[in-house]
């Protein structure tokens, strides 16, 4: 089954969202979980980082874009929490294209 739980930084200090992650996230501790983050030094990345470090098992991912989140949909399942976190960011990175079109005189 797919758990995904959204969490914000809104009103709230680093362990005001670690809290809200403890209140919401109710699984056995030896279980992996990952926790994905917008991007690296945000408040919301401190908060992830500072429960990651209170289990094991903890996956703390940033950059976080829809190519991500539908390879763990589909693949969290088959493949063992390491090498599912490496292709995770595979994926994400693959997810990521820049064209440029010039600009028409």
């Amino acid at each position: 089954p797919l758990n995904l739980y959204p969490f914000s930084n809104e009103g709230k200090d680093p362990d005001g969202v670690v809290n809200e992650i403890k209140e919401k996230i109710n699984i056995d501790p030896e279980r992996p979980q990952f926790v994905f983050c917008e991007f690296v030094g945000g408040s919301t990345w401190f908060a992830a980082n500072k429960y990651a470090n209170e289990r094991k098992n903890t996956f703390v991912l940033t950059g976080v874009n829809l190519p991500m989140l539908i390879s763990f949909a589909t693949k969290q399942d088959d493949i063992p929490p390491e090498e599912l976190a490496n292709l995770l960011q595979v994926d994400a990175n693959r997810g990521i294209t820049l064209r440029h079109y010039p600009k028409v005189d």
